[in-house]
């Protein structure tokens, strides 16, 4: 993961509680996800408060990734989508909310739309208030056939080009937070993740945007009938609250994102799930690699430089430069060529939008590489260039090896 991302995720999630929630557009391609490891950490679990709706009038204060192919695909708004299709028998299995009759409070305003986000239709007799917080704040269980899902696109010769990963098809939850006024989020899970307790998220508390307000939330199997927060490493501050409907929720003093440790209280005792916080050694390297990371933004110049200028095969490689006149739609492609060979990576491209305010202002920043899962880069030497889109004018070339 590339360590920029606490910053950037405190900027996106506080921008996502303040804007309404719109239907996300996960139109990446496989050579975006796999090229683009610039990744934005909210919560390191599986789901999270869901970051829609953060496209607003404000300008970016960090650059931002886009599909060099998919932004010239356009889909158009599908049209709301429901079915009878009963709930999977191991979300039933697993959370006892899903069981119990529907009430005219389980539906929530607008439910037809919960399939602009969750990509197919939904039994909207399914969906469930698990919970109202004392300050209003509504958290409803969507069930669906696959959390997988993704939008369908057209048609159209520019859509032909993008090729969304596959995903196998598994049953889960759509869990969303929706605020008193227009703010929320939405995460999704999956029935290993609930038992293994990967659903815990943080959000800003609406109307208190600011660290000391925030909200931590998620699900719990059936037999979990309270949970416990450890907060941080250092004060250890514990927060038990009880599971209800198979959704534990409370406030506390911190920031979303904050380094929480999460316990399961059944019959057999308490037990720590999710995932293990990394030990202070960690933290230490990881704020290390961070500043360095945030000193080479701010150092970058007009002319490209790759960091490291050789590696290996899977090695991450980080180009970056600042370019003179960011603008909201400003676009730059990355683009490389290398060598060919059988087995391995020979070229690409990616979209980059500049940051446009602050310290990193005019900021083109791209982290590519490939997990080692796939094959990773040819050997030899790659060659690349910094192109603005708009009259497709070359504002920077760069290069690095791989041995």
């Amino acid at each position: 993961m590339n360590p920029f991302l606490e910053r950037l995720g405190e900027e996106l999630e506080r921008a996502a509680r303040r804007r309404a929630r719109r239907a996300p557009l996960d139109r990446w391609s496989r050579r975006t996800l796999v090229l683009a490891l610039v990744a934005v950490l909210l919560v390191a679990v599986p789901t999270v408060t869901a970051v829609t709706g953060v496209f607003s009038a404000a300008k970016r204060t960090s650059p931002s990734l886009v599909d060099a192919d998919a932004s010239r695909c356009v889909s158009p708004t599908p049209k709301p989508q429901v079915t009878d299709a009963p709930v999977a028998p191991e979300l039933l299995r697993t959370l006892g909310v899903l069981r119990r009759p529907a009430t005219p409070q389980d539906r929530p305003p607008h439910a037809q739309n919960a399939s602009f986000f969750t990509n197919q239709p939904v039994n909207l007799d399914a969906i469930r208030l698990a919970q109202t917080s004392a300050d209003g704040v509504r958290y409803y269980l969507i069930p669906v056939a696959n959390v997988n899902a993704q939008r369908k696109l057209p048609d159209t010769p520019a859509c032909k080009a993008v090729r969304p990963p596959r995903m196998p098809v598994v049953p889960g939850v759509y869990f969303e937070e929706r605020e008193p006024g227009a703010g929320g989020g939405i995460g999704r899970a999956t029935v290993d993740q609930i038992v293994r307790g990967y659903t815990l998220a943080t959000s800003y508390s609406e109307g208190g945007d600011k660290p000391g307000h925030a909200r931590a939330f998620g699900l719990a199997p059936d037999g979990v009938t309270a949970v416990t927060l450890r907060l941080g490493v250092h004060d250890r501050r514990l927060i038990t609250v009880p599971v209800k409907n198979n959704v534990f929720q409370t406030t506390f003093t911190g920031h979303a994102g904050a380094n929480i440790r999460l316990y399961f209280h059944t019959a057999e005792g308490v037990t720590p799930v999710g995932p293990k916080p990394p030990s202070r050694a960690a933290r230490r390297r990881q704020h290390a690699a961070s500043r360095r990371e945030h000193a080479r933004d701010v150092a970058a110049t007009a002319t490209p430089r790759v960091t490291p200028r050789a590696g290996r095969p899977h090695t991450v490689f980080t180009v970056r430069m600042k370019v003179a006149h960011p603008t909201s739609r400003g676009e730059y492609l990355v683009a490389l060529q290398g060598p060919h060979a059988a087995g391995c990576a020979s070229r690409d491209r990616i979209g980059v939008l500049p940051a446009q305010a602050g310290a990193l202002r005019g900021l083109v920043k791209a982290s590519l590489g490939f997990p080692r899962s796939l094959p990773g880069w040819c050997r030899g030497a790659w060659h690349g260039t910094v192109k603005a889109r708009a009259g497709h004018r070359v504002v920077g070339r760069f290069a690095f090896r791989v041995r």
